[in-house]
């Protein structure tokens, strides 16, 4: 068989795979032709800014304190025996002179009879004693009021009187009401159980205007006042803010260097409770202050910074804080009213950064 025409085929076809493999792709481009086309990442970060201002600083100081009731009245037993019927809750309202509860008086209604009964009998002896000196009952002016004073004491006339006014106001006792207006709380005392169980019946308290007490430094003194505005926050409800007036200011310092302070506050909301743990913000005024926004204060090296835009970089600048609020802080020393300063973007910039402002901040 000639093999001939076979071998010039497997030859053709040979060459034409080697041809269409070294053929360059049509995807591929020159090597400086990609270079070229690469995009130029830029170092240029873009910040917000805002200017130095010098005026008067609101400063804020805060505390952490206490709510107390406006008043807080604590009724007691003031007669022992048993609970027969308990008219009130926890967290009920009540009205100054209103029934709260009442006692077994039985015992109380047989003291006072017998005392009346003994004071009946002291008047018969009082009486005996005008006779044998010689004088009227039924005309006591004319004996001297001394002598009558030693026949009423002789009789056990004056003794008797005051044991029937006593077991008259411990009947009275036996029926237990409210001395002032407000709402029940720490009421555990319950029907047909001895009054000797409990320490007292309960606690009325007034909430519908509070005190929060809390402590300042002494540092601090000289920018409080009396009927200064506060802002009290209760801890467990943050979003909540009441504002209140300082009313006392105690004028002496303790050990610790604290002093003691109380605001009035109204609770229209009525969400606020007594014993709240609170947040007090004390609002003060102080005046030729350069301020800036709290943003744009940094912590490096264990100091303050704050950056600065000169020519298109970040200038790093030392600065001392001196008082702070919420959103802003005053500058003391470090900067210069009307200085351009970077509010965001400036964790990570560095000295001589270049930085592109787009947007600049109210002031």
């Amino acid at each position: 068989m000639n093999k001939t025409p076979l071998l010039c085929l497997l030859s053709i076809a040979c060459l034409c795979f080697l041809q269409y493999s070294c053929k360059p792709s049509s995807g591929s481009k020159n090597p400086d032709q990609a270079v070229e086309e690469t995009e130029i990442i830029p170092d240029t970060t873009e910040v917000e800014v805002t200017e130095v201002t010098y005026g008067t600083f609101e400063n804020e100081i805060w505390c952490h304190g206490i709510l107390q009731a406006g008043q807080r009245a604590i009724v007691p037993f003031e007669v022992q025996g048993n609970i027969v019927e308990v008219f009130v809750k926890n967290g009920q309202e009540v009205k100054a002179g209103q029934l709260l509860a009442r006692l077994d008086d039985y015992k109380l209604k047989h003291d006072l009879d017998q005392a009346i009964i003994n004071m009946h009998e002291s008047r018969n002896n009082y009486y005996f004693e005008i006779v044998s000196a010689g004088y009227q009952v039924s005309d006591t002016t004319t004996i001297p009021t001394n002598q009558l004073a030693i026949f009423s004491l002789r009789s056990g006339l004056d003794a008797s009187k005051l044991a029937v006014s006593h077991a008259q106001r411990q009947l009275e006792q036996s029926r237990i009401s409210a001395p002032v207006s407000g709402t029940v709380s720490g009421l555990t005392a319950q029907a047909y159980t001895p009054t000797s169980l409990y320490n007292n019946f309960c606690t009325i308290l007034n909430t519908k205007n509070l005190s929060a007490n809390f402590q300042i430094l002494e540092s601090d003194l000289a920018h409080i006042r009396t009927a200064q505005r506060v802002m009290v926050s209760p801890v467990a409800i943050p979003q909540l803010m009441v504002e209140g007036q300082i009313s006392e200011i105690d004028p002496s310092v303790d050990e610790h260097g604290l002093i003691k302070v109380r605001a009035t506050i109204h609770n229209s909301s009525a969400k606020l409770m007594d014993g709240m743990k609170i947040r007090v913000a004390i609002k003060a005024n102080v005046p030729n202050q350069l301020i800036i926004p709290k943003s744009a204060v940094l912590f490096r090296q264990n100091r303050h910074v704050v950056f600065t835009v000169v020519d298109g970089r970040a200038d790093w600048n030392y600065v001392t804080i001196g008082q702070e609020n919420s959103s802003h802080v005053s500058i003391t020393e470090g900067l210069e009213k009307g200085q351009i300063v970077i509010t965001n973007n400036n964790f990570t910039i560095g000295h001589q950064a270049a930085v592109k402002i787009i947007q600049q901040n109210e002031k």
